[in-house]
Parts: structure tokens; sequence; C-alpha cells
């Protein structure tokens, strides 16, 4: 059967595949009424849950709709086609034999073929009413989520795939869907595959770059809440995945300093984190003069005392890149840093640090041409 991604409400969601499960379930044990009758309920709930989204009656006129009436509104409004809706209409003469009385008089019992008939109606209606919520709204972001937890290779058509999604739903997929997937998936003992979490985390970044400033502005905010209130291991995790310094561009200057401090912080008890290093990409135009050696000390320490080639690269980068973007006085500092360190491994006679920190400081010169 198709799946409720379509259904943006959580609770309501959950309460549908529930249905549906047991639909599945009741056909197994040939419980046929049964089956007529979780039919008819997802029917009816998906039909009034679409005429509500698009204003066709309001919530209050939801309490007063039956299955009935539904499915000749979702017909009149074009919502469903013309033969979905003569078979919900036979669907709907079904559930009423749940009444003793009703079965009677009519003489009606349901067999397995009706209820095949019932299960094959469920799928029709929500894949007519997935495609036009799609249609007119793009995709939720449960779907999009769902693709990539389906597809190791959709990160070719991420692009594609947000570009019809609405601000709202842009917005459920960075501060809430994409993380709480994510770290369901890592905690998760039997799941966690790589390539799931490696697209949750490019499908972020991607969403952020098509965003809009309001909304990237409130995906830093989340994070400033999440330093704030979330534990260690959490923290880390989010901030590996998802964070990156450029996003402080967005955040106010108390903010700045508070995602600065906490990063510094970090660097200096796991230098040789190379996940870590590379999230300080973006920071060199926010550090202070008197930033400069909570900077620098760990990574010169990791590119000269790491092991590993690939840690020890991105250490080296990590100065030289964010040295092109700090302001003058900043960088005249990172030099008379990086002039201290020479001179301690002179002092040690480690010509061969004192040389690798050289030609660093050498990279973080400005080219007069």
């Amino acid at each position: 059967m198709p799946s409720f991604d379509f259904i943006t409400d959580k609770d309501f969601r959950t309460i549908l595949e529930a249905d549906q499960k047991e639909i599945r379930q009741c056909a197994e044990s040939k419980a046929w009424k049964a089956v007529h009758v979780l039919a008819g309920s997802i029917i009816e709930a998906v039909l009034i849950d679409y005429l509500i989204a698009e204003k066709h009656i309001s919530h209050d006129g939801a309490l007063k709709m039956d299955l009935g009436k539904a499915i000749k509104l979702a017909a009149e409004k074009s919502i469903i086609s013309e033969k979905t809706a003569a078979l919900s209409s036979v669907i709907k003469e079904y559930r009423n034999l749940i009444h003793p009385g009703r079965s009677i008089r009519m003489a009606e019992t349901t067999s397995a073929a009706s209820a095949r008939i019932a299960e094959s109606l469920v799928e029709m209606i929500l894949t007519e009413i997935e495609g036009r919520k799609r249609s007119n709204y793009g995709y939720t972001a449960e779907q999009i989520v769902s693709k990539i937890e389906q597809d190791s290779f959709v990160g070719a058509i991420l692009n594609h795939l947000l570009e019809d999604l609405n601000r709202s739903e842009a917005e459920r997929l960075l501060l809430k869907i994409i993380p709480e997937r994510y770290m369901d998936e890592l905690e998760d003992p039997f799941r966690g595959e790589e390539h799931v979490l490696t697209s949750l985390v490019d499908l972020f970044r991607t969403a952020y770059d098509k965003a809009d400033d309001r909304l990237q502005a409130r995906v830093g905010q989340e994070f400033v809440q999440i330093l704030k209130e979330e534990r260690q291991e959490f923290i880390f995790a989010y901030s590996r995945a998802f964070f990156r310094m450029s996003d402080l561009q967005h955040l106010s200057a108390a903010d700045i300093q508070l995602v600065k401090s906490h990063f510094f912080a970090r660097i200096k008890s796991y230098e040789d984190d190379r996940e870590l290093i590379l999230a300080f990409s973006g920071i060199g135009k926010y550090i202070l003069p008197d930033e400069v050696s909570s900077f620098v000390d760990p990574l010169v320490r990791t590119m000269c005392r790491g092991s590993d080639k690939d840690t020890l690269r991105a250490a080296r980068e990590r100065i030289i890149d964010e040295s092109l973007e700090m302001e003058e006085e900043v960088r005249r500092k990172l030099n008379a840093r990086l002039d201290q360190w020479i001179a301690l491994y002179n002092s040690q006679e480690d010509s061969r640090r004192a040389d690798l920190v050289e030609e660093l400081k050498w990279n973080t010169q400005d080219v007069p041409f």
C-alpha cells in the first residue's frame, strides 16, 4: 500500500498508518467486515483532511461530515475521479453493514472479493490525494526524507526534489524532520546505514542553501537553543552533521560569541577530530584578535603531532583558508602566533616541525600581485 507521507500532521499520520497495518492483519485473518470498516475510516479521514486543507470545509464542519458527504464533496470539487467516487460509494454501503439491523434488511454480506475491492480503493484514494497534494503544494518534508532513505543514489536529484518545496515544508524539513530522522538512524543499532546518514546531511545543506535568509536565521537560532538546552552527545552529533561556521552570518553578536566559545572549547579537547576541524569552515571572518590562539593552537598541534594524514591536511588547510577571511589585525596576530610556534620548535631542535609551521605561515601571507 502507498504511504501516508503526504499527511503532515504526525499524530494523524500515525493513526492512519496503524489503521493501514490493521487492515492487512484483518485481511490475513479473513475478518472481511473489519476490512471494510477500516477502509471506510481511512478514506473518510484522508478526504476530510484534504477538504479542510483546501478550505472547502471548516474544522467544525468536518465534525458533521460522514463518509458519504465527504465522497460527494470530493467528487464535486474534482478532488477524486468519478470512477473512484462511484467505488467509494459502494464501500460506504458495505461499511454500513457494521449495523446488524441494516445487514439483515439488506441481506448483504462481506466477502474476500469485496474486501479486496476495499483495500484497492484505499490505494486509489491515497494515490489520487497524494498526487493532487503534491501538484498543489509540492512534496512534503516526509516524502523527501523517505526518498532519501530508500534511494542510495538520490544525491543527484536533491535539487529537483526541493524545487517545489513550499516554505512551511522547508522549515519543517530543516528544523524537525531531517534532524529527527538523523538522530533516530544514529541511535538505532539496527538502522544507521551510512548512505542514509550521509544523504540526510547532504539534504540538509542543500535545503539550507536554497532557503531564504529568514529561514536560515531560524536554523541558526535552533542550534543556539540546542547548545543551551541539550545534552552533550546530542550537541556533538547535531553540530557534526548540520552546523557550519558560515551559518553564523544570521546570528546576533551574543549568539556568535556563544557558538565560538563552544567550538573553541571542543577543539581544545578534541584536536584530532577531522569532522570538527571541517566544521570550522567559515569562522575566519568572525575571529577576534584575542581568539587567535584558541583557534590556531589546536590546529598547529594536530598538524605537527597527529598521525592521520587526512586530519593533518584538514588542519593545515583550515588555517590557510580561514586566514584569507581574517581582518588585518587578526591576521597579524595569527602570524605572530605562528612565529612563536616556530621559535618553540627551534628551541626544541625540532627542525621538521619548525619547517612545517614556517611553510604554513608563508601560505597565510598576502600574495603581492
